[in-house]
């Protein structure tokens, strides 16, 4: 392996069951140092897929890679590169969060004390780390579960929907974490969730699967971003009724409409046609409050690319 080997390679990976072909011919890498999302519509395969990497289910054809290292023919050497949450972490809530990780950590060959509490420090726990996990929240106990993963220091963290449960400031957090972790431990972060708003903030790339296949995988900047020259812009402008019979005439059949919040005029325009609107505004008389592009959210591209379909 070399510090150049992707943390993730995914091979022509193909799950059947009987004659259903649940994922079918999936191909992409993840790098470390990099959050990571898996998006799609109900059966989409978005779990099995993950299933597959950790080896809980049997791979049909194809490879996953984890370091370079093939799941099916070295699983043991290639499982300990691997943190993962697939379902909700499991403790033994009488004890301590500390105890459960000293328990957890003599599992694993060279996880020390000195690892524990620098993994308690990493996830912000150090306050009720000596307290029963019973007393501990929804957010703490995932939190907790998130030590416990990366105890070994693995190079890939996969979390099946982590964020199930949580309240808006739990999410916050989680997603705080699993940025620094990215950044901090250098390792490749798997998440899966229904919430797009989330994985919009909280990824760097995401992968679209819809019916066990691969639609595409990009960054979100090119995911929300316009795939045309002409993009929809807002016109902060007084008197925006006023002001459409202004634009109209000189956008050549382009689309000038009040915005539906009444908070000026949605144009579509290319990017060299903004001043000269902002200017034959101004020159008529309206004062031009603000200018932005409205770029597509990650919910919009994802509804456009999947049809719309239920979101896993």
């Amino acid at each position: 392996m070399t510090t150049q080997t992707p943390a993730i390679q995914l091979r022509n990976l193909t799950k059947r069951i009987g004659r259903k072909t649940i994922v079918e011919d999936l191909n992409f890498e993840i790098p470390r140092g990099e959050v990571f999302g898996l998006l799609g519509p109900n059966g989409a395969g978005k779990t099995t897929t993950i299933r597959m990497i950790v080896g809980l289910i049997k791979i049909s054809q194809g490879q996953v890679l984890i370091n370079g290292i093939d799941v099916e023919k070295n699983f043991e050497q290639a499982l300990r590169h691997i943190g993962a949450i697939v379902e909700n972490p499991e403790m033994y809530k009488f004890l301590s969060g500390y105890d459960n990780l000293v328990h957890f950590g003599r599992m694993v060959p060279g996880v020390t004390r000195e690892r524990i509490d620098e993994v308690v420090k990493l996830i912000g726990l150090e306050n009720r780390i000596h307290d029963k996990v019973k007393t501990y929240s929804l957010g703490m106990r995932q939190r907790l579960g998130l030590a416990q993963a990366l105890l070994h220091r693995p190079s890939v963290l996969i979390l099946d929907e982590p964020t199930n449960g949580l309240d808006p400031a739990g999410i916050r957090e989680l997603r705080d974490h699993l940025r620094n972790l990215a950044a901090e431990e250098n390792i490749a972060v798997v998440v899966s969730s229904h919430l797009l708003s989330e994985m919009e903030l909280m990824c760097d790339r995401v992968a679209i699967i819809q019916h066990g296949k691969l639609v595409s995988v990009k960054t979100i900047r090119e995911l929300i971003q316009e795939d045309t020259e002409v993009r929809p812009v807002l016109f902060d402008v007084e008197r925006a009724e006023e002001a459409q019979q202004v634009l109209a005439p000189l956008l050549q059949g382009q689309v000038c409409e009040v915005a539906a919040d009444g908070s000026g005029l949605l144009v579509q325009a290319t990017r060299e046609q903004v001043p000269t609107l902002n200017a034959a505004l101004v020159g008529a008389g309206f004062n031009v409050y603000g200018i932005r592009t409205v770029a597509k959210s990650l919910e919009d591209k994802f509804l456009e690319m999947t049809g719309g379909g239920g979101i896993v």
